[in-house]
């Protein structure tokens, strides 16, 4: 699909441009790429701060942008109505902002040449169902694709390493997620209130899970804790109310403050030897009935407080 000017709302005010930005145009050797029609140069020298007013007065021409940029610019079709957009091959950055709060937009295809997506760069797209990350990206921006409720399928490409924080926040069309095994770190509140994702692979590449993680990821039936996990912080499992069992591994040494607060699913709990547990961390968790607390556990204020079904807790396999 190209970029023209019906994709643009409030096209009357790209006439009026900065007065800044006509001085630069009408520089001799901007001129004279202007002539030659040589706006891939052009672009190259445009100062960042222009590139978006430049790219809406080159659809006002029905001059489709796309085929002269190396890269998405930061902001490029925020509020805009675009339905479809199949990115060009030589793509390599999707810039921060780029579609953000494109309302319509249901499908966009992301060619295997772009390295990075920026932040907040598809947030609030409600209509997009459906998104295939390449193998070349390598990082997903904070907020990325934040508040994207209608998202029902995910590909994660496998060489991507990082994950930014808030990035899949409220996409609660998710139902199953696999993190690649490049990713060291889920960082924080990353699926939070992703309501519909039921299951979630998480690899033993990750070796640290921010808080707030999986919080109010209310329909979480399966998970699997990586063995290479030092801390469960603060949060990360709030709410997951479907959850029935949990393993913590041999090698966290930490869960933190309200950790798997309001897990009212959870029926067995297994903790490691040694482990500290926070404050608040398995409260209200109102279908736990058994405990058992293994050799130099440290419990926090109120760990277990509102667990009322909870009748029997064994101490080194003792009650």
């Amino acid at each position: 699909m190209k970029l023209l000017k019906e994709n643009y709302e409030g096209l009357e005010q790209v006439d009026t441009l900065s007065e800044d930005l006509k001085t630069f145009l009408l520089k001799p050797d901007i001129q004279e790429l202007l002539k030659k029609t040589d706006f891939g140069t052009l672009y190259k020298k445009l100062p960042p701060d222009f590139v978006n007013d430049f790219t809406q007065l080159m659809a006002s021409l029905n001059i489709d942008p796309l085929n002269y940029l190396e890269y998405i610019p930061k902001s490029f079709l925020a509020f805009t109505s675009i339905e479809h957009l199949d990115i060009p091959k030589h793509i390599t950055r999707i810039s921060d902002y780029a579609f953000r709060n494109c309302h319509e937009l249901t499908d966009i295809i992301i060619p295997n040449q772009v390295k990075r997506i920026g932040n907040w760069a598809f947030s609030n797209c409600r209509k997009l169902t459906s998104i295939a990350i390449p193998d070349s990206v390598k990082s997903i921006g904070n907020y990325a694709f934040y508040n994207c409720a209608s998202l029902t399928s995910l590909i994660i490409g496998n060489k991507v390493k990082s994950i930014g924080e808030w990035a899949f926040y409220g996409c609660s069309g998710l139902k199953s997620i696999t993190i690649p095994d490049k990713v060291t770190s889920i960082e924080k509140a990353v699926f939070f209130a992703c309501t519909g994702l039921t299951n979630v692979t998480i690899p033993n590449s990750v070796t640290t899970i921010g808080s707030y993680a999986f919080d109010g990821c209310n329909k979480l039936v399966n998970l699997k804790l990586p063995d290479t996990l030092t801390i469960i912080p603060d949060y990360a499992f709030n709410g997951c109310s479907s959850l029935l069992s949990v393993t913590v591994p041999k090698s966290v040494t930490t869960i933190g403050c309200n950790a798997f607060s309001r897990c009212s699913g959870l029926t067995r709990v297994s903790l490691p030897e040694g482990v500290s547990v926070g404050d608040f961390a398995f409260c209200e968790c109102d279908g736990l009935e058994q405990l058992e607390l293994p050799e130099g556990v440290q419990l926090g204020r109120y760990a277990f407080t509102q667990c009322e079904k909870l009748r029997q807790v064994l101490f080194n396999g003792e009650q």
